[in-house]
């Protein structure tokens, strides 16, 4: 477990390295009600979700625009119909959950149209990188309501985060022993699973110790 201050001072470290990195993690935060939570927005390649990359799906487009994602694309209106690219826009939320006292990963997917995915939709496409998911659907994936802007989204359950980060930090002590690297450690193991990363140079300016 890692209390609300720990939270924010582990947020603000991986934010800082991130501006270095350009990537697109941003913060949002008010005075009131300890509002503080991170935010990522990106576009992908549908089947880049659906199936397990040999490397960080992130490493090398880390976030990629719509104009970007189509020019990689055949033009021969022929060879594909653009009105249906398999392009989904997807939002990711770092956000502090008072009760288990550990960071959650929310986040809505969006196709090409801008239709919602529904939570069956989300479990399939999941499901393709980590078939126990089906298994344990209600403990791995759910819907609620978002605590800081009240709107539906999925999320990540975090029953079993404080077992899983006293584990990795058995295993290697002194990373995970400080706190400031709890949300980058955790991002590695809880972000993988559902098409999110941190960028592998974020290990070189991490292992630099030059914030």
């Amino acid at each position: 477990m890692i209390s609300y201050a720990e939270f924010v001072k582990s947020c603000q470290f991986f934010i800082n390295i991130n501006k270095n990195l350009e990537d697109d993690w941003r913060e949002v935060k008010e005075d009131v009600d300890l509002t503080y939570y991170l935010v990522k927005q990106r576009c992908t390649h549908g089947h880049l979700l659906s199936s397990k990359p040999e490397k960080n799906i992130l490493e090398n487009d880390d976030s990629l625009s719509l104009k970007e994602l189509e020019s990689e694309l055949p033009e021969d209106p022929l060879c594909i119909n653009k009105e249906n690219l398999d392009i989904f826009s997807i939002e990711y939320h770092i956000v502090y959950n008072m009760g288990f006292c550990v960071p959650i990963l929310y986040f809505n997917i969006w196709d090409a149209n801008g239709k919602l995915f529904s939570l069956t939709d989300v479990w399939k496409i999941f499901a393709n990188l980590y078939p126990e998911i089906l298994h344990n659907k209600w403990n791995s994936i759910t819907q609620g309501h978002h605590p800081h802007n009240g709107k539906p989204y999925f999320y990540c359950h975090p029953c079993n985060t404080e077992k899983v980060m006293k584990f990795m930090k058995k295993h290697d002590s002194e990373e995970y022993e400080d706190v400031k690297y709890y949300i980058p450690n955790w991002l590695n193991i809880y972000g993988a699973a559902f098409g999110l990363s941190v960028p592998s140079k974020y290990c070189c300016e991490k292992n630099q110790k030059t914030f």
